[in-house]
């Protein structure tokens, strides 16, 4: 999704329906993460909506984001961060490919 898209985003309230959806089907996803495309397939809707909509909840302090900088390589996930100023400056490496990368 280009930046413009997601600036727009940000602004943008999903309908009642698609949050009542979301938030109806929170019990029965994964409680430690969960991806726009799991969440748009389950409810049937675009993984554009799904990222509106949860852009909305983590606006309104209804859920959080988290962000998972994975190998790329073997695409495994390599650190969890809570916050982009937390990215690490250093290379990092996959505990899994054995390889050194600059997470971007």
């Amino acid at each position: 999704m280009s930046c413009q898209k997601l600036k727009r985003s940000r602004n943008f309230k999903p309908s009642e329906e698609i949050l009542n959806k979301i938030r109806d089907s929170l019990p029965t996803l994964p409680s430690h993460r969960v991806s726009l495309k799991l969440i748009a397939q389950k409810l049937n809707i675009s993984e554009e909506e799904a990222l509106k909509a949860c852009l909305y909840l983590v606006r309104e302090n209804q859920a959080s984001v988290r962000y998972e900088i994975t190998c790329p390589e073997c695409a495994s996930d390599v650190l969890i961060i809570d916050d982009l100023s937390d990215l690490p400056n250093e290379e990092i490496t996959c505990d899994i490919y054995g390889e050194t990368f600059s997470p971007s």
